[in-house]
């Protein structure tokens, strides 16, 4: 069953202009059928502004059943739930299937409206064929959108480091802190609770104009939260609250 888990692959999200009601495949080799998995964020969509992401699949060749390995025939998405009425869905494929070793890819789009923003738990429903058995199973995965107010915050200091309010504050979930590098460096990333012990560190790369840092709740309390942006030279910090 391990391996059924494994059979689409959210892999090399990016984001697109739509030239047409259509993707095209991408392939990829192995061994890794899950990078990112449902554990990693994808791109945030903003409200008001037009959204395209490709979801490229891949169907492996075989799979296990009680022990024995056996062959794909196909395997294909039944729906995916969750995302507001504004995000629809479409795949390369007529009927939402692929056969066996073979690639596809799924195509999310949309234009999220106003009061959309906040973290959507999507529901991929899928089922795999073979010796005439159906066998589903679904995947979660968390998608932002971000609200157009406090993504359309105007930055006229394009030469400077610049860190914004977490969205949405306070939060449940997840919320994402966007940031401004005026070059391409290095970054740390602190979150200290309010007596001042550190509970998150990393260290990432940030590239030239707007970057992004994503916070889910995991086993942190409730509470206010100071985070703090590092890139070498400068250190900004400002507060969040987790509901």
């Amino acid at each position: 069953m391990k391996k059924l888990i494994l059979l689409i692959t959210f892999i090399s999200i990016s984001a697109i202009q739509i030239v047409s009601a259509q993707c095209t495949p991408v392939v990829f080799s192995g061994p890794s059928f899950t990078s990112p998995d449902t554990s990693d964020v994808i791109t945030p969509a903003v409200e008001t502004q037009l959204y395209s992401q490709i979801i490229n699949v891949r169907i492996p060749e075989d799979t296990v059943l009680n022990g024995a390995v056996i062959a794909i025939d196909s395997a294909g998405i039944l729906s995916i739930t969750g995302m507001p009425a504004s995000l629809s869905w479409l795949t390369n494929s007529s009927n939402n299937y692929w056969p066996g070793n073979s690639y596809g890819c799924v195509l999310i789009q949309g234009t999220p409206a106003v009061g959309d923003s906040g973290t959507y738990k999507v529901t991929v429903t899928i089922a795999v064929h073979a010796l005439g058995i159906a066998m589903p199973f679904t995947l979660d995965y968390n998608v932002e959108i971000l609200s157009q107010a406090f993504v359309g915050v105007e930055m006229n200091k394009k030469d400077e480091f610049q860190v914004f309010q977490n969205q949405p504050n306070p939060f449940s979930n997840n919320t994402i802190i966007n940031y401004y590098s005026p070059k391409n460096t290095n970054i740390e990333f602190n979150v200290y609770d309010i007596v001042g012990n550190q509970v998150i560190h990393k260290e990432e790369s940030a590239s030239k104009g707007k970057n992004y840092i994503s916070i889910s709740k995991n086993n942190l309390s409730s509470g206010i939260y100071i985070y703090e942006i590092v890139n070498g030279k400068d250190a900004i910090r400002k507060r969040m609250v987790i509901k």
